[in-house]
């Protein structure tokens, strides 16, 4: 459990320096950031040992902190919005709309303009929290970004859009 965040942070501490080995938009660099951050449903049921309940192999609270780093270095790569999404709704509720919604955010949204408009989880998980955004004040930042997912183009997300 401890071992993915060092990785993590290391890897980062390469993407952070010059020469930055994942400068650029190609589909490799794109995959090596994308795997930085651990993906929890091999095979739909997790790391196991034969006959064993999955292992939880990966803490996402203790991967939450270099999250800000990793944004960072993903924004507007789309490979990378679902790894993002598998991560935040392994944390906490409060921090899933917190922290998940500026990360999504972030993450999509670059520069002013909506890089990336769809993933395979993120309406399913902007659907599923939007109660609990408004409970925990965070309605008017899920409101900006499901409002700007629509506008550039996310048909699914349109029945939340104002």
């Amino acid at each position: 459990k401890t071992a993915w965040p060092a990785i993590a942070d290391a890897a980062l501490l390469l993407a952070e320096s010059e020469p930055n080995p994942f400068r650029g938009h190609d589909t490799w660099q794109d995959r090596a950031i994308s795997a930085l951050m651990p993906r929890w449903h091999l095979g739909g049921s997790g790391l196991r040992v034969e006959t064993s309940e999955p292992i939880d192999w990966v803490d996402a609270g203790s991967l939450a902190d270099c999250l800000d780093r990793w944004v960072a270095v993903a924004r507007g790569r789309w490979e990378c919005v679902d790894d993002l999404i598998f991560v935040i709704r392994r944390l906490e509720r409060s921090d899933q709309v917190g922290r998940g919604i500026r990360w999504v955010h972030d993450m999509c949204v670059v520069d002013g303009k909506t890089a990336i408009t769809r993933s395979w989880g993120i309406a399913e998980w902007l659907i599923d929290i939007q109660t609990d955004a408004e409970n925990l004040g965070h309605g008017d930042a899920w409101q900006r970004l499901v409002d700007a997912l629509v506008v550039a183009g996310n048909e699914k997300l349109a029945p939340y859009s104002r």
